[in-house]
């Protein structure tokens, strides 16, 4: 069950950051990464 829950989890994260890049536009490559590498490493904290 685990796996679902981490999957919902990504799913979100990912929405949240298209949304962020859609609103800023000028986000870059760079920034995108690293909001992403801090989410993942945010989803291993419990």
């Amino acid at each position: 069950m685990r796996d679902v829950s981490t999957k919902q989890r990504l799913l979100k994260i990912i929405e949240i950051l298209r949304t962020e890049t859609d609103a800023e536009h000028r986000l870059s490559i760079r920034e995108l990464l690293d909001k992403l590498k801090s989410a993942f490493l945010n989803l291993n904290i419990y």
